[in-house]
């Protein structure tokens, strides 16, 4: 199944990408010469596959509002109107928005090493995959569940700061709504998505449809998930996960007083920021395999001092 999911990903990049042998990409032609591979459909995605790293331009959601803004997601892909415009569908309930594809995405992660595959633990109740042949009026591949664990990487948040480059954990930006704490650094999980066929038989990625890249409230289109479920966060007001406003680094928030009734209050507002989001193998353990809902403990919600990028 992977290898025919791959194969099907790879006819999104033009031929002449590839070697004449198609074992190994080309690097496409650049203005730095600094050994990423690079796709011509797609600027917005980058692999150095010596390391094993995936570099994805990203901007903090411009549509998160409110000191603590609910999250499902942790990045969703944009898609291009027909007047040059960007639509950004759900961006309310994301942390990140990216115009790279998904399509990109999943084959990026497999240049540079990855394995797509199920979460190490069973699905609790409520979190049952879809069994319908059909997602709207697209037609689902039947395949064999995958038996192996999805593996896992690390994502870092990186941008710019008087000419110096800052990095924090997309942990970082989290916050657990349940244990009321920032969440713990975690790794997360390649999953992959899914295959649909439209009316014409044309093979698609889910995450294409959908939009979703990463997930936090666990989604089976998405190409990466958290390796363990949470609750939705339109559950209660102690489920899921939130932005961490209190944690967002100055150069990403702002304060706005808003006045509801006699009473006057403080909300977060985003800055819209460009950042790069990097994917590298984890170097935290993987999560043990376990049956029912599973969330790491986490720190206090308080300010983190990015770390700046060695030079």
């Amino acid at each position: 199944m992977k290898k025919i999911l791959f194969m099907i990903l790879l006819a999104c990049i033009p031929a002449n990408v590839w070697a004449e042998d198609g074992a190994a990409p080309m690097k496409t032609e650049t203005a730095k010469d600094d050994g990423l591979f690079r796709f011509p459909n797609d600027e917005n995605v980058r692999v150095d596959r010596k390391a094993g790293i995936v570099y994805l331009d990203a901007e903090l959601s411009p549509s998160l509002t409110g000191q603590f803004a609910m999250l499902e997601f942790l990045l969703i892909s944009g898609q291009l109107n027909s007047d040059g415009s960007w639509l950004y569908d759900r961006a309310y309930e994301s942390l990140f928005v990216t115009k790279a594809q998904p399509e990109t995405v999943h084959v990026a992660l497999m240049l540079a090493g990855f394995k797509p595959g199920q979460l190490p633990q069973e699905a609790p109740e409520g979190f049952a995959k879809e069994n319908s042949k059909y997602v709207g009026d697209k037609q689902r591949e039947e395949t064999e569940a995958e038996k192996l664990p999805a593996q896992t990487l690390d994502i870092f948040v990186e941008w710019e700061k008087d000419g110096e480059k800052q990095r924090l954990r997309c942990e970082k930006f989290i916050y657990d709504r349940n244990r009321k704490v920032v969440a713990a650094d975690t790794p997360w999980a390649f999953t992959g998505s899914y295959l649909l066929s439209d009316k014409q038989g044309k093979k698609i990625l889910a995450a294409n449809d959908t939009r979703v890249l990463f997930s936090v409230f666990f989604d089976e289109s998405a190409v990466i998930n958290l390796p363990f479920y949470t609750t939705n966060p339109y559950w209660g007001e102690d489920t899921g996960m939130e932005v961490n406003a209190a944690s967002l680094p100055e150069d990403f928030r702002q304060t706005k007083t808003i006045v509801e009734g006699v009473t006057e209050r403080e909300i977060f507002v985003p800055v819209q920021r460009k950042v790069t989001l990097i994917l590298q193998k984890s170097t935290l353990p993987p999560p043990e395999p376990k049956t029912g809902e599973a969330k790491p403990a986490g720190d206090k919600p308080v300010a983190e001092e990015p770390k700046k990028e060695e030079k």
